[in-house]
């Protein structure tokens, strides 16, 4: 699904750089950006589509929803060493549900200075995590609220395996994901 997307951004001379989604950014000729959704059922289907439009693309938007973010206040530290270790736990106790992979791919040159156009392509891979996880009951209830379906997670979700560290490779964590042929996608994380 390819949608042209023009941003326009106010650009003002000699203040600094701001992030690129805030306020100051206007889109139009979408209404609404449709999104792929990627089940166990059409995953093998969908993958070279996905990897295509990741590899076109000029960034990536990431977006991640877990099972929980936990109630260590250590997650919100000053202290990037506590936070990272906070972090740490965090991944390893909750389960990924839902990876979002947005990929905005240029397709114009800017016409005038503050404007440019993009393909958008959204993806949306509901993950079964295999094994334990925990769900935090807080986190749930968000989730559900925003439209979130447990029963298809556990019905529909790709069946995955977390990555963890081997410590031959401390900075190679990989992912490992099923499809329902019983093949098996192993990617590094990098």
């Amino acid at each position: 699904v390819n949608l042209p997307l023009k941003i326009i951004k106010n650009i003002v001379l000699g203040q600094p750089l701001q992030p690129l989604f805030n306020d100051q950014i206007m889109m139009h000729h979408a209404e609404h950006i449709n999104v792929v959704n990627i089940t166990k059922h059409n995953f093998e289907e969908c993958m070279s589509s996905l990897f295509s439009a990741l590899t076109r693309a000029t960034f990536v938007a990431i977006d991640t929803e877990f099972s929980g973010i936990g109630i260590n206040k250590l997650i919100t530290s000053k202290n990037m060493d506590e936070r990272y270790h906070a972090m740490c736990d965090l991944v390893q106790s909750h389960a990924l549900v839902e990876l979002g992979l947005s990929s905005f791919q240029r397709v114009s040159k800017p016409v005038e200075i503050m404007s440019v156009e993009y393909n958008v392509q959204t993806y949306s891979l509901l993950l079964l995590c295999q094994g334990e996880f925990k769900i935090t009951t807080k986190s749930a209830t968000f989730l559900v609220d925003n439209g979130f379906d447990f029963n298809l997670l556990f019905l529909e979700g790709i069946p995955f395996t977390p990555g963890r560290l081997d410590p031959s490779t401390p900075h190679e964590p990989k992912v490992k994901f099923t499809t329902k042929n019983n093949i098996h996608f192993e990617r590094s994380i990098r």
